[in-house]
């Protein structure tokens, strides 16, 4: 895609782009993980922001 001259942005993107660090890749990944246990830890909140047919707060968790 880069070779055929089609997409010269997508093209000047790939060429300039730095590669990143083997730190900043353990720590884009890390914080990848705990993004991801501290949305399965969270209680959640859907049910709180859901609103009825009126348009006022439902108060009943389904």
């Amino acid at each position: 895609m880069v070779e055929s001259g089609r997409y010269p942005q997508f093209a000047r993107r790939v060429v300039e782009a730095e590669d990143p660090t083997p730190e900043e890749r353990f720590e884009f990944g890390l914080a990848c993980v705990l993004d991801g246990v501290a949305a399965r830890c969270l209680p959640d909140r859907t049910a709180a922001h859901r609103t009825d047919a009126a348009g006022g707060r439902s108060r009943t968790a389904p």
